[in-house]
């Protein structure tokens, strides 16, 4: 007697353990966690490294590829990019598989430092961080827009004391991130003025960080007390600054009030932000890992209204973009999903067992196992996002098999005059191990999930960890609960042989299988051909990285001339906002103009993602005629990790940037005489026209001149170095020296130089600007010069045809001494279809072990797999007909398939071996078990159909991804269920003819 048969003679303590499940269920339900997506894993860690003033070219020798050198060659490392733009370097080291992004964080911590004692001394620490998503904790967005009367650096030192700080204490919030450059006390000098008073930039950038160290001096002790002593900290308001005194002259002791004027700046451009075209400062909030980002929103909002009478005049607060609206909207459309998908599969029940009081155990069965599948997801810690509630969706069509096949059998039994009790002890000992073996099938599918890794592990491993545990939840309560609610009913059950639509759709499949045994010949043939031609509709069949685009959100990004100037972007920008409004009067938007990108970017957020696609096409069309920008217009995913543009390739190898470039242009132009792009763009773009200082050594020699002080002139006027610290109105900010901005050449060669003697001649005496076309921007892969490509694909291009576009043109070049690599989702869809490649083939492989093991033969694993691609045959056709795309969604669906086709198999091959057992030829024995199992394996079919029907209707954001799942799960099971029912039984024949000849 095992278990479960003595479970059914406690009737107390399984309606005790059925109350206790669902209690805690619905009580881990209640407090998990909303997000909108899992959390994404670390892919790479971002190294920034300042050195100011210095170009492209000196940067990238003398500090990206040391760097990249040192990081390279660290253990956790798979590969390094590096991006060199002036002034600044900044390298991605990607995380190897396996990698523990901490310990690599700390030896890259260590291998940079190291590396400092051969960089130049002006080169700034590096600052490293570890990125997972690239857009992560911005879910929500608040804008602090500002007057005329103030500037944008004023309002940003004001956001980072007095928003910021208040903004952290919101309880859930994650990371908050200003998008700004740090304001500092902008120190600007007046070439004329320092020239009229003998002054050299040097001597002024000396006073001022004299004046503006922040030193400890240390403690003063007498006999009775330790008095602190501190030095400096009085440069406290522009008038203290402006009496710092620089030199003695003839006119008396200059002051730098005299030759300079002090207000809180940006070292660098700094970016200008708008807000339904008023100027503003973004700030990003995230969620912290536990937090739920409905409630957090609703209390950051609160706390938005609480501040804004605290703020200066004519400054507000707005929450520019909130993820929380959208990720309402999914959950809402997929809690009506589930609702509607248990009604539906609940119809079903009822109207395949024929009696309300027989489906009673089923339904309970679809909300235990729910609750159960809560309360693992709480205990793993998980959260409600758009994969998991999708997995919740699927389960209620395939939790309640198990159910179903218990319920039919123990009916069956009664209706042939078993008692109630003994049917279903019958039915619980024959059941028990073909349930475990059916449940174990999905396990099994999705188990190399736990030992992959990349995007589509991230995404659905909660996807997978929710099906499972539904799974294993439900066969428990299958065997555990269901009878005894079962036994129950089939007290007053009486089964009409021959009167059932089921009884008679079971009746004319036998008469048609029954020829059909005599030709298992034929239909193994058949098998193998639909192996062949599921090997060739994958292999030409489109893939993406993911589905089709419907989210809420339209993202512009329009690119200028390469080393286009802050004010060329503000004006582009002012005049795009002119059009958006035109265009859409009313509807707020936002853009952002970064110099150091030469790049604008912007978007919307419409209501549906209906709205957002036609906004796609309608600012397409227009921004496109804007001149002097090369704009493109998308709409977002929803999906982590695949905001960027789709397409991105690197060309690399020991070249020239010209070289480089000119076969990333003449790549570019294939691309677009395809027809197959909207939107090409390569980065570092063309060079242009820089200036380079020549000195005349001989004769600043002659002058006792140093070039050491010719370069500390000039780098005090130009690099925006950091001096030191002062306090300004509580605010901590870096002190810089610099000239207008607006700087003609001939004021640069005016600004005097030290001689030996103690006097100054003009720069210009020993010194010329010559002008030169040189990269503004330099790429590296690896350490090697490197040249990236990225694009959007025109509407329906898929990815797979657009890197092929790509690798076609960059073959075409004469490119032997180079390579053709991928980064971005570029890298991560080839990623992760090696992932996916690796899953599939781990799945079956693990499906055929389990089977081997189940039926103790090697003979039974290749009739139950056949069922594999007899059911992959469907959505194969769908997705070269255009109905979907090969993507992450839509192969993860068609792993589940696997999963859950093989259960058809076992079913069959479990009774036909009872046949066999009682005697019975291989033929009869076959279709006996077609006569038994026709109608377990209808009902469960209809049931996961009926659950894949409200995916296939889904509307709102992500519904592609719904649609997609449910249309994969709908072809496949559906295709594999009608062919599996001829196939199997006709292969069982074969595959043990001898046996029934011995």
């Amino acid at each position: 007697m095992n278990i479960w048969v003595k479970l059914l003679r406690q009737p107390v303590l399984v309606g005790l353990a059925a109350a206790a499940l669902g209690l805690f269920g619905l009580a881990s339900v209640v407090s998990l966690p909303v997000r909108s997506s899992p959390v994404i894993p670390p892919r790479y860690i971002d190294i920034s490294t300042n050195f100011p003033g210095a170009d492209a070219a000196t940067v990238d020798k003398f500090v990206t590829l040391p760097l990249e050198n040192a990081v390279s060659a660290i253990a956790g490392v798979q590969y390094v990019t590096g991006s060199t733009q002036p002034g600044n370097a900044d390298i991605n080291a990607f995380l190897a598989p396996g990698a523990v992004a901490d310990t690599v964080f700390a030896e890259i911590l260590a291998a940079t430092n190291a590396a400092r004692d051969n960089l130049p001394a002006a080169v700034q620490p590096s600052s490293l961080k570890i990125v997972g998503d690239d857009n992560a904790n911005q879910e929500l967005n608040i804008s602090v827009l500002f007057p005329p009367s103030l500037s944008a650096a004023e309002v940003t030192a004001f956001t980072i004391s007095n928003i910021v700080p208040r903004l952290e204490t919101v309880p859930g919030i994650g990371p908050v991130t200003l998008y700004s450059s740090p304001p500092a006390l902008l120190v600007t000098a007046d070439p004329l003025r320092l020239l009229a008073q003998g002054l050299t930039t040097a001597q002024v950038a000396r006073s001022l960080a004299g004046a503006s160290t922040v030193a400890a001096a240390g403690t003063l002790r007498d006999g009775a007390a330790a008095m602190p002593v501190n030095t400096g900290g009085d440069l406290t308001s522009q008038g203290a600054l402006a009496a710092l005194p620089l030199g003695a002259g003839a006119g008396g002791t200059t002051r730098l009030g005299d030759v300079a004027k002090a207000a809180i700046g940006f070292t660098d451009s700094g970016g200008m932000a708008w807000w339904d075209r008023v100027p503003s400062v973004y700030v990003a909030a995230g969620v912290a890992p536990g937090g739920n980002i409905i409630t957090v929103a609703a209390q950051l909002r609160r706390l938005v209204g609480t501040l804004q009478p605290m703020m200066p005049p004519g400054v507000k607060l707005v929450v520019s973009y909130d993820q929380s609206i959208g990720v309402s909207q999914s959950l809402r459309d997929l809690a009506m999903t589930l609702l509607v998908t248990i009604l539906l599969v609940g119809a079903i029940t009822v109207a395949a067992l024929g009696s309300l009081r027989a489906a009673a155990a089923p339904f309970l069965a679809i909300f235990l196992s729910l609750l159960g599948a809560g309360l693992v997801m709480r205990v793993c810690g998980q959260s409600f996002n758009l994969f998991t509630i999708i997995a919740l969706v699927l389960a209620v069509g395939l939790v309640v098999d198990d159910a179903i096949v218990v319920v039919e059998d123990i009916f069956r039994r009664t209706a042939d005059g078993a008692p109630a009790r003994e049917a279903a002890e019958l039915a619980i000992t024959r059941l028990a191990p073909v349930l475990a073996a059916i449940s174990s099938t999905l396990v099994v599918a999705f188990l190399p999930l736990g030992f992959l890794s990349g995007l589509t592990a991230a995404l659905f491993r909660p996807f997978a960890l929710v099906l499972i545990s539904a799974f294993l939840v439900s066969l428990a309560v299958a065997l555990g609960i269901v009878p005894s609610i079962a036994m129950w009913a089939s007290r007053t059950y009486v089964h009409k042989p021959g009167a059932g639509l089921l009884d008679k759709l079971r009746d004319a499949y036998v008469r048609r299988l029954t020829p059909l045994l005599d030709r298992t010949g034929l239909v193994a043939a058949l098998v193998l051909l639909a192996v062949a031609g599921c090997a060739g509709l994958a292999a030409f069949a489109p893939r993406n990285l993911d589905p089709a685009p419907d989210g809420l959100d339209v993202n512009i990004y329009a690119a200028g001339p390469n080393g286009a100037s802050q004010d060329y972007l503000n004006a582009q920008a002012l005049t795009m906002e002119a059009l958006l409004h035109r265009l859409y009067p009313g509807m707020p938007d936002w853009l952002v103009a970064v110099e150091s990108q030469h790049a604008i970017f912007g978007g919307y957020t419409f209501a549906t993602p209906g709205q957002a696609a036609r906004a796609v096409a309608r600012l397409s069309g227009a921004l496109a005629a804007l001149p002097g920008l090369a704009a493109y217009v998308s709409q977002d995913t929803g999906l982590p990790g695949a905001q960027d543009l789709p397409v991105s390739v690197n060309i690399s190898g020991q070249a020239s940037a010209a070289r480089l470039l000119a076969i990333a242009a003449k790549m570019q132009s294939a691309a677009y005489a395809s027809g197959d792009f909207d939107f090409v763009q390569i980065s570092p773009g063309q060079p242009q026209y820089q200036y380079r200082l020549r000195i005349n050594r001989l004769l600043a020699a002659r002058l006792g001149i140093r070039e050491a002080d010719i370069d500390e002139v000039v780098s005090a006027a130009l690099s925006h170095a950091q001096l030191g610290q002062v306090d300004v109105r509580g605010d901590a900010l870096n002190v810089t020296l610099a000239l207008p901005d607006r700087l003609r050449p001939a004021t640069l060669l005016a600004l005097l130089v030290p001689t030996a003697g103690g006097g100054s001649v003009p720069l210009g005496t020993v010194a010329s600007l010559v002008g030169e076309e040189l990269p503004n921007a330099l790429g590296s892969w690896q350490g090697l010069p490197s040249v990236n490509i990225q694009a959007q694909p025109h509407a329906g291009v898929a990815m797979s045809r657009a890197l092929g576009t790509l690798r076609r043109a960059f073959a075409a070049q004469p490119t032997r001494d180079l390579s053709f690599g991928y980064s971005g989702p570029s890298e991560t869809y080839r990623e992760a279809n090696a992932q996916n490649a690796k899953l599939f083939a781990f799945g079956l492989a693990g499906l055929f072990f389990l089977l081997a093991a189940q039926f103790r033969s090697l003979r039974d694993p290749f009739v139950v797999i056949a069922t594999v691609p007899l059911a992959s045959l469907g959505p194969l056709i769908l997705c070269l007909a255009g109905g979907a795309t090969l993507n992450i969604v839509t192969e993860i669906a068609l792993l589940t398939v696997w999963g859950l086709i093989a259960r058809q198999g076992i079913l069959f091959v479990q009774v036909a071996h009872e046949g066999a057992a009682l005697g019975l030829p291989t033929r009869a024995a076959s279709l006996r078990a077609a006569r038994l199992r026709f109608r377990p394996i209808l009902m469960i079919t209809l049931a996961l159909l009926g659950g894949a029907v409200p995916l296939l209707l889904a509307s709102g954001p992500q519904a592609t991804i719904r649609y997609d799942l449910g249309a994969v799960l709908a072809t496949g099971m559906g295709g594999g269920f009608l062919l599996s029912l001829f196939a199997v039984p006709a292969l069982y024949c074969l595959l043990h003819r001898r046996r029934h000849a011995g």
